[in-house]
């Protein structure tokens, strides 16, 4: 063996550890702190809010909007989207819910993901968050049905830490058909 293929061989045993620990860097496994739901999944067989689109806050947050995607199997997204210099719909439609790459990262990581329970005009979302690199916490958004195409989310409860914010952000629906898939591994 050469003097050059020693210090090659040499780099590639160094180099091939730093791969190794830089693919499992940030990667949310079975593994990884996941806090339970605590909800179970359910079919959403009623009328109170409509599935067949997405709702959207009427106000902005830190110049976000709040996301909420409803799903018949009882999953639901709900998120933050920025506000961006287009038309909010256009940007809503085709650069977050059908851009597949986007929504894959939203689906194959335990973040924003959840189920919901309507009880009579009540609505109850349970989604997780990041509590840091490696746990999640529930997040419980809990509000009222006004109609089927406005419900109003009144508080943000962060169970890890018992507070609650009161935040009575209004959502409306919007129609949209081509929405994504709910499948994700988190949410049997």
């Amino acid at each position: 063996m050469t003097f050059i293929h020693f210090v090659k061989m040499k780099k590639i045993i160094l180099i091939f550890p730093i791969v190794v620990l830089l693919l499992g860097c940030n990667f949310f496994n079975e593994n990884d702190s996941l806090e339970g739901l605590g909800l179970e999944r359910h079919p959403y067989i009623g009328k109170e809010l409509r599935t067949d689109g997405y709702y959207l806050a009427t106000k902005t947050y830190k110049n976000m909007l709040g996301l909420i995607v409803l799903y018949r199997n009882g999953v639901c997204l709900c998120t933050y989207v920025e506000n961006s210099g287009k038309s909010t719909k256009q940007y809503i439609e085709n650069d977050v819910l059908q851009n597949k790459s986007y929504m894959h990262r939203l689906w194959s990581k335990p973040t924003a993901i959840g189920v919901f329970m309507i009880t009579k005009r009540t609505i109850a979302l349970r989604t997780w968050e990041y509590q840091n690199k490696r746990s999640t916490i529930a997040i419980d958004n809990v509000g009222e049905i006004i109609n089927d195409t406005t419900l109003r989310i009144n508080t943000i409860a962060r169970t890890y830490a018992g507070i609650q914010q009161f935040v009575y952000n209004v959502y409306h629906f919007v129609p949209f058909s081509n929405k994504p898939d709910s499948t994700t591994s988190f949410i049997k």
